[in-house]
């Protein structure tokens, strides 16, 4: 007779009804502190290691790992808990002071002749300090100002450099011949024109504001001796204050600038007819570099407040999407001026406001037109940054590069601002092979049909115009 065994696997049950307890042991802590009663789940739960040996807290239980914590000059202090490496120092956890060197951080300490000092640490350059420069490549700023504290201290800086605290810059002053104000001061703003008593250290810059004589505000306005545009040509207020912003002194209104005449024609791309400029008509246009931005200094003009992307306190600011970070250096400036205000929002018209360059100064790898159009606004160029407007959908940047003529959408972290009348490009100079790069700025409104349809609704302007080349603004 075949007998079968019948084996069950039970699992091992306590009766008494109660779940059996998990082990404790001791647990060491991300620091090496040591807790005790711990299970390994309570220990992983708080990033720990389970010490299996132990049941209770003693002297040794957790080993004492050391690391290094550098500060800024160089020197390393060694720590047991993250917590002990203070602010403005470089935890390295993997790293001990007795076999590693620590680097030393480097940063640009500009004085107010120009000159340009190594430092470690930021307390060792309490005013014209670059943090992403280091002085073997860094040119100093030769342009001086005075920084004054509310009680009349003043110190020297160059550039545009931050004043410390509620000290208040002033543009072309230095000590050794100026005297700081106490209490209040006068403060006038470019983008109004308006102007009123201020405490000292309140007028800022970010803002608008200008520090002027207490004579030159009148009835509440700027007088023109503060550096505004002439009462003739007001439309060119906007780029004086965005060039001042960019730590820019304000341009001679009258004779920096490239005017045209407004109320002009231009043929359309296809040269078969001609389309007025009324509604984005052209009227001057400038162009500047303003020379090595800090990091510091572009976050809190492009990067955090002063214009953010979309609506501002100071104009409309259009973004590349995704948007990029805008990087310090050198950057390029060139403004449009229009006969009238550019419209944030447009219920019928598209709009495309473009600034185009010949980027690399090689006219032979320029785009060329088809047959068909040959009165192109973006002829013999090869990089484009266009703000275009449509209905329902607002604003957009979009970058081109059309180098030997394929289009290739690009990312940069170039900026158009819109602001009443003006409209300007901002872009870091290292998008160009040459340091003055010839370029058109090019404006067209239609109704989405390109204008090609049997009724002309639309109008367009650009300078220079295509037949006469681009503009070279190298020359005097």
């Amino acid at each position: 007779m075949r007998v079968r065994w019948l084996v069950l696997l039970l699992p091992l049950v306590n009766m008494g009804g109660c779940p059996p307890q998990q082990p404790t042991y001791s647990c060491c802590d991300k620091d090496n502190d040591c807790t005790n009663d711990l299970t390994e789940d309570q220990c992983l739960g708080i990033g720990g290691t389970t010490i299996y040996n132990s049941m209770m807290c003693g002297p040794k239980t957790c080993p004492s790992a050391e690391m290094a914590c550098c500060a800024s000059d160089g020197t390393c202090n060694s720590v047991a808990k993250e917590g002990d490496c203070t602010s403005g120092s470089q935890l390295y956890k993997d790293k001990q002071c007795s076999s590693f060197t620590c680097p030393k951080v480097e940063m640009a300490c500009c004085g107010s002749d120009g000159t340009c000092s190594t430092v470690n640490d930021v307390s060792e350059c309490p005013v014209g300090l670059y943090k992403d420069e280091t002085c073997s490549s860094f040119t100093c700023p030769q342009t001086q100002a005075a920084c004054c504290a509310p009680d009349g201290l003043c110190i020297d800086i160059t550039g545009r450099a931050m004043c410390a605290g509620d000290s208040q810059r002033y543009d072309g002053k230095t000590c050794s011949s100026f005297t700081c104000p106490v209490g209040q001061v006068t403060c006038c703003y470019l983008d109004t024109g308006d102007c009123k008593a201020v405490d000292t250290g309140k007028c800022y810059y970010w803002q608008g504001g200008k520090v002027i004589d207490a004579s030159a505000c009148v009835q509440g306005k700027c007088s023109t001796a503060e550096g505004r545009c002439t009462p003739s040509d007001p439309k060119k207020d906007d780029v004086v204050l965005v060039n001042y912003i960019f730590g820019q002194p304000p341009p001679q209104c009258n004779s920096r600038f490239h005017d045209v005449p407004v109320g002009n024609q231009i043929w359309h791309s296809n040269g078969l007819f001609l389309i007025l400029a009324t509604g984005t008509d052209l009227g001057s246009i400038f162009v500047v570099n303003a020379k090595s931005r800090s990091q510091e200094a572009v976050d809190g003009i492009l990067n955090n407040s002063t214009f953010p992307c979309g609506a501002g306190s100071l104009g409309h600011t259009v973004c590349a999407s995704p948007k990029q970070t805008f990087p310090p250096g050198d950057v390029l400036l060139v403004h449009g001026v229009f006969d009238q205000a550019i419209p944030l929002a447009d219920p019928k018209y598209l709009y495309q406001l473009g600034f185009v360059f010949d980027a690399d100064g090689v006219t032979t790898n320029n785009y060329q037109p088809v047959a068909q159009y040959p009165k192109d606004f973006f002829k013999d160029t090869d990089r484009w940054y266009e703000a275009n407007y449509a209905p329902g959908s607002g604003w957009t940047l979009k970058v081109t590069d059309a180098t030997g003529g394929t289009l290739k959408q690009v990312t940069s972290p170039a900026r158009i601002i819109l602001h009443q009348n003006v409209v300007t490009l901002v872009v870091p100079a290292s998008e160009f092979a040459v340091p003055q790069p010839k370029f058109r700025v090019t404006a067209f409104r239609h109704t989405g049909d390109y204008c090609l349809g049997a009724v002309k609704d639309c109008s367009g302007d650009l300078v220079p115009a295509v037949d006469d080349g681009l503009y070279d603004w190298s020359a005097p």
